[in-house]
């Protein structure tokens, strides 16, 4: 076989992975034990082919794919705000409020102690 892909999205490999047309050992009849950058009889969404050609057969599709585990497991994870962002917060409701008072004085200075009407106050 003539095929390299480009993994780096699932693996971290950061060069192509060539690919092998033999059947891989599995041990404990687990196909899925085996880890993705040994499956090199397999190519796998979102990943690239580098060089060659090849045919293939799609074992699974959407979520159920390697990247759509992955997606899933992203999705999961819980937003969680650091200290920083929760000050950030607490500084920029103070800076609003600071800002909506200033307005309103303005405004209110502007059209009762100076007389000018509400559109040019």
């Amino acid at each position: 076989a003539n095929l390299a892909s480009q993994e780096a999205m699932l693996t971290g490999e950061s060069v192509p992975v060539d690919k092998l047309t033999t059947a891989i050992e599995v041990a404990d009849g687990n196909p899925q034990a085996t880890p993705l950058g040994d499956r090199r009889n397999m190519c796998f969404s979102a990943t690239l082919v580098a060089q060659g050609s090849g045919t293939g057969i799609a074992v699974t599709t959407g979520d159920n794919t390697e990247i759509g585990t992955i997606n899933a497991l992203v999705s999961k994870v819980k937003k969680k705000k650091t200290n920083v962002l929760k000050q950030i917060d607490t500084v920029s409701k103070w800076l609003a409020l600071f800002i909506t008072i200033t307005a309103v004085a303005t405004f209110l200075i502007a059209r009762f102690r100076t007389g000018m009407s509400a559109i040019d106050a």
